[in-house]
């Protein structure tokens, strides 16, 4: 699947160049787990709308993809949601699946190329925060686009975690390690297992940065680009 997919993904690059160039603007949030982008895209959304004055106004996107990609499908979100987590099926389970009769069959491939078509659409359209999604890889091409990622150390994030779902470090520790990984893998998709430098324009600590100095630190480089 990986060839087959990388194939699709250099056609779809050939095709964003020839795109007009007045796509976008978009920013996009990529996040270790436990630092929760879409709280900052949120805050920042609200920020934007409040004091500028758009054509129209900005959005957020994260968990919409999931049941975008489901209805264009024509399937339930629980049958594709794997794929987002970054749990490929294997083979032997892809055969048999497709011949399940209670539920319709739909291939990962399938699934990842809508994704990407779903992302970019968004990216295109513009005046969009992109939560996830592998967005800093997938709305790249766009000359008017903000890639910010969100860090903190492990243990800092499995505290937030713990609090969050009422569970144990121990739990939480271990929950953050493993969507941590499924994250890593879901952006070797999209050809996201690239140098930090080559995907994002800055990246904040949430340990040692408050939510609002990010938010606002991240209004003013979009300013300061000509984002918004």
């Amino acid at each position: 699947m990986e060839s087959v997919f990388l194939q699709y993904m250099n056609d779809r690059l050939k095709m964003t160049d020839r795109k007009p160039k007045t796509v976008g603007p978009v920013i996009t949030i990529s996040r270790e787990y436990g630092c929760y982008g879409s709280e900052i895209a949120q805050l920042l959304i609200e920020k934007i709308n409040a004091h500028k004055v758009v054509e129209a106004q900005w959005e957020m996107i994260s968990n919409v993809v999931l049941n975008k990609v489901a209805q264009n499908l024509k399937v339930n979100p629980s049958q594709i949601s794997h794929v987002f987590g970054a749990e490929v099926k294997s083979t032997i389970e892809d055969f048999f699946t497709s011949f399940a009769i209670s539920k319709r069959y739909v291939s990962d491939e399938n699934v990842i190329r809508h994704i990407s078509d779903i992302v970019t659409s968004y990216a295109n359209k513009g005046r969009v925060v992109i939560v996830g999604r592998a967005g800093c890889v997938l709305a790249k091409h766009i000359p008017k686009s903000l890639h910010v990622k969100l860090v903190a150390p492990l243990s800092w994030r499995a505290n937030r975690v713990a609090k969050r779902f009422d569970i144990s470090m121990q739990d939480a520790l271990k929950k953050v390690g493993e969507i941590d990984e499924k994250r890593s893998h879901f952006m070797n998709f999209y050809d996201g297992n690239r140098p930090e430098s080559e995907l994002f324009d800055v990246i904040f600590n949430r340990s040692t940065l408050t939510t609002e100095q990010i938010v606002n630190q991240m209004y003013s480089l979009a300013e300061d680009k000509g984002i918004i």
